[in-house]
């Protein structure tokens, strides 16, 4: 978890395989809410590959939504490769908003109300 910027972002997340399908994702997903609530953080980002089916579903289910997508992400494999017959091409990055939507879209709206006044 990279906690020093807003938002702050989950790097890596895993669980052995022999204890997955047992809640143990969500359950440290949930905590990892709880947490940067706790340090006043307004956003958390993740992001998957376009390939990892199993990731963008088990993020929507915590309550990620879709923010945004990084086109071309992992240029650097040597070859192409593929997760679940799809090449691995792009990140889909996941946002889970910490402060209720309508206390975010009135600081937006402060903010550019800000950029024209000045």
């Amino acid at each position: 978890m990279k906690w020093r910027s807003d938002p702050c972002e989950i790097m890596e997340l895993g669980i052995a395989p022999e204890f997955q399908r047992q809640g143990l994702g969500k359950e440290f997903v949930a905590w990892l809410i709880q947490e940067a609530r706790q340090r006043g953080k307004r956003q958390i980002l993740v992001g998957t590959s376009n390939s990892s089916i199993a990731n963008i579903a088990f993020y929507q289910k915590c309550g990620f939504r879709m923010d945004h997508v990084r086109q071309d992400y992992f240029w650097y494999l040597p070859e192409p490769s593929y997760e679940n017959s799809i090449q691995i091409q792009d990140l889909l990055v996941f946002r889970f908003d910490l402060v209720p939507s309508s206390t975010r879209k009135n600081k937006l709206k402060e903010e550019k109300q800000i950029r024209y006044e000045n």
